[in-house]
């Protein structure tokens, strides 16, 4: 169903045919990262990767879930959060050290 703009009345950016090409790029680019952070995480651990850290800029406008986590580092075979944890979340995984964990056993 298409609705006619009214003199004087606004029609809403989202229902506007670049408001949805925009949510549509969002969309692509959160399951982009989604998948990116996704095999970071599988292939690292099976290429021997210990520990991970969440990385990204943080702005002004960023989330108080991102600016508590960014930095943090997270071990294998622990919990990890899923990133993006969002919509427009630019975080993402880094590799911090491969090999064997500080205190494994011989």
């Amino acid at each position: 169903m298409t609705e006619q703009a009214v003199d004087g009345v606004a029609v809403p950016y989202w229902e506007t045919q670049d408001g949805i090409l925009d949510r549509f790029s969002m969309l692509a680019e959160d399951v982009q990262l989604s998948t990116f952070n996704g095999a970071v995480k599988v292939y690292g651990t099976a290429l021997g990767v210990t520990d991970f850290v969440i990385s990204g800029d943080l702005k002004t406008t960023s989330c108080e879930w991102c600016i508590n986590h960014v930095g943090v580092v997270y071990h294998r075979g622990r919990f990890m959060p899923d990133l993006p944890r969002h919509p427009g979340c630019p975080h993402f995984y880094d590799i911090l050290r491969i090999g064997e964990l500080p205190n494994a056993a011989p």
